[in-house]
């Protein structure tokens, strides 16, 4: 089953519906695909929380979008493990460090091209400037299927070597044991 990860607070700049949206056009070819969100669910927040359970229950298998909450760091790092692409949209945002955690654990990235993302990423994944879900959704799937037959075996062998210039790849290796 293919699973792509999304980390990081659930915050309207995140732009989380984006990603549902093309998810829902990802089902069409992989119906067996999974998306998973890890992050808090801030209820001071809600009106947005609202709008995305909203977008989950029109979606064509509601049930392949999960909401995972927060993580202890070995759940985390379990959740990178079992992951085959990690996917971000946020519109705007900093260094964001669940991008440093995906490429530790050697996956594919897939985001939009805000901030310092492209300098993060560098060649460990794509960017892509438009936000139409049937792009985005073009991209994921070409990404799973570039990376089907050697992404488990490569991310068992050695972290994204760009992590080595990250001070806390330390940490995150010692959760890939």
């Amino acid at each position: 089953k293919p699973i792509i990860i999304c980390v990081g607070r659930l915050a309207p700049n995140k732009n989380h519906g984006l990603l549902i949206r093309a998810f829902n056009e990802v089902l069409k070819t992989k119906p067996n695909a999974q998306l998973v969100f890890i992050g808090g669910r801030d209820q001071r927040l809600a009106p947005y929380l609202k709008q995305l359970d909203a977008l989950v229950a029109s979606s064509p298998v509601p049930q392949a979008i999960v909401f995972a909450g927060g993580l202890d760091g070995h759940g985390l790092a379990a959740a990178y493990r079992s992951a085959r692409l990690f996917a971000i949209t946020s519109l705007h945002g900093g260094f964001c460090v669940p991008l440093i955690e995906a490429m530790a654990f050697h996956l594919p990235v897939l985001s939009l091209n805000r901030a310092a993302i492209p300098q993060t990423i560098g060649e460990a994944g794509l960017v892509i400037d438009d936000e139409d879900p049937l792009v985005i959704a073009q991209a994921i799937l070409r990404l799973l299927d570039e990376h089907a037959e050697d992404a488990a075996l490569d991310r068992i062998e050695r972290p994204d070597p760009r992590c080595r210039h990250f001070g806390r790849l330390h940490r995150l290796t010692g959760l890939r044991s």
